[in-house]
């Protein structure tokens, strides 16, 4: 869940190449970052966020929230999180 949350932090940090050039200039960094991957990013940040906080408070059910769905919810983003890293890394 840390290493989550990092990551979205992180991402706003990391360059880009545009045309050949490595794009490191913050504003487009973070503007790039914002228009592609920060929606899945953070989605995946709340989710674990949630559910690390509905298990910590004990509740026993929680009819409209299931924990299974959220947990293959949870589940489908990382995979999603990592296909986007290795498609990445290719290039």
């Amino acid at each position: 869940m840390l290493l989550w949350s990092c990551d979205l932090i992180g991402s706003f940090f990391v360059g880009y190449y545009d045309g050949g050039f490595l794009e490191m200039r913050p504003f487009q960094v973070a503007m790039k970052y914002l228009k592609s991957n920060f929606v899945l990013d953070l989605s995946l940040v709340v989710i674990d966020w949630t559910l690390a906080s509905v298990q910590d408070s004990g509740v026993e059910e929680l009819g409209i929230l299931r924990v299974g769905k959220s947990l293959r919810i949870t589940r489908a983003l990382r995979m999603l999180h990592f296909l986007r890293l290795f498609k990445v890394m290719a290039f």
